[in-house]
């Protein structure tokens, strides 16, 4: 079937306009940053066996004299998925934490405010209130660098981005441009993780401002 415009042409005298007092809301609605992380979980489930497929056909062309064709690698995707999983179920605890806060900014400019603002995991941790040790810390910067742009395009936009290792905050070098193809799964888990934690986060802080009402 063809895309046609016209199909989807809209008929009213202006543009169909978002509400700002529904976006608003939106913004400080859990379920649609949980759904939508949710929704990123269930891609990286789907890619998973795909991801484990493709490294068992590379390791049986390793060694052949001879051309050979394969599928494009999927692996980088899976991880922007896990990022992006991440970066929502972090950003709904924020929001629900700071609901004043982002209500008022969208008030006054319609804009979500910087603390929902950024890809940049570690630090999306540190605002929500997650204990980051440097087993935690390492898979959360090792996962930005896909969320950022390992995920969607072949190199970093700043040089300083394309390097392979990353400073944590013990204040040593770890390697994020590569990984062992044996771990690839323990980033899907660590993904359901944060979703679990920033769920039961969510309920806690819901429970409180019912209490408190």
């Amino acid at each position: 079937m063809k895309i046609k415009a016209e199909n989807n042409r809209f008929y009213g005298d202006v543009g169909w306009e978002s509400d700002n007092d529904h976006f608003s809301e939106v913004a400080i609605t859990s379920r649609q940053w949980l759904g939508s992380a949710g929704e990123h979980i269930y891609t990286a489930q789907l890619l998973l066996p795909v991801v484990a497929k493709q490294y068992e056909e590379v390791k049986n062309i390793i060694g052949r004299q001879c051309s050979v064709k394969v599928a494009p690698r999927v692996t980088d995707i899976f991880f922007f998925h896990c990022a992006l999983s991440i970066e929502n179920s972090l950003k709904g605890l924020i929001a629900v934490i700071n609901k004043k806060e982002v209500k008022k900014n969208i008030a006054m400019i319609s804009k979500v405010p910087n603390i929902l603002i950024g890809h940049d995991l570690v630090e999306l941790a540190n605002r929500a209130g997650f204990h980051l040790d440097i087993d935690s810390e390492f898979a959360l910067a090792f996962l930005t660098r896909y969320g950022v742009w390992g995920g969607k395009y072949p190199f970093a936009t700043k040089n300083r981005d394309n390097a392979l290792t990353v400073k944590l905050s013990d204040g040593n070098h770890y390697m994020a441009g590569g990984h062992n193809p044996e771990i690839v799964p323990s980033f899907l888990s660590f993904s359901h993780d944060i979703y679990s934690w920033a769920s039961e986060k969510i309920e806690v802080a819901a429970v409180e401002t019912t209490a408190g009402s």
